[in-house]
């Protein structure tokens, strides 16, 4: 019995690494559509000035640009809206996850998020979009 479930286990994930890839490579050909959209040029002290056609490719560079500058702020910021920062930092901020898990609720955000204007959603979408692509491009 257990040589037939491990064996299903091995062709369950032999099938879902496919759908994985498909669909990273679709969502890095999007990625890819919104950063032709944006420019980011940086000025003698590196100061990163984002162009776009809309607000959403603006916020897609502006994130895109703080995550090649300072990866670990955007990664402990996020880490600490999720009330995750004990994970990352030790045990000594577990209470200061327990005060943000009491006033954010993933659920509610999502509810909210679903609620939210086209336009606003454009533009979580944006952020979420450029701190992705970063992270696909750097090295692992």
């Amino acid at each position: 019995m257990k040589k037939t479930f491990g064996l299903l286990l091995i062709v369950i994930a032999g099938l879902l690494i496919p759908c994985h890839a498909q669909t990273m490579a679709s969502e890095q050909t999007r990625w890819a559509a919104e950063a032709a959209n944006v420019k980011i040029v940086r000025d003698d002290w590196g100061i990163a000035h984002v162009y776009g056609k809309t607000d959403a490719d603006a916020v897609f560079g502006m994130i895109y640009a703080q995550a090649e500058d300072d990866f670990n702020r955007v990664e402990t910021n996020y880490l600490n809206a999720m009330g995750r920062l004990a994970e990352a930092e030790g045990e000594d901020r577990v209470y200061q996850d327990l005060r943000m898990k009491m006033f954010i609720d993933p659920e509610d955000l999502k509810k909210e998020y679903a609620a939210s204007p086209e336009w606003l959603c454009k533009l979580m979408d944006a952020f979420a979009d450029g701190v992705n692509l970063y992270l696909a491009n750097i090295p692992m």
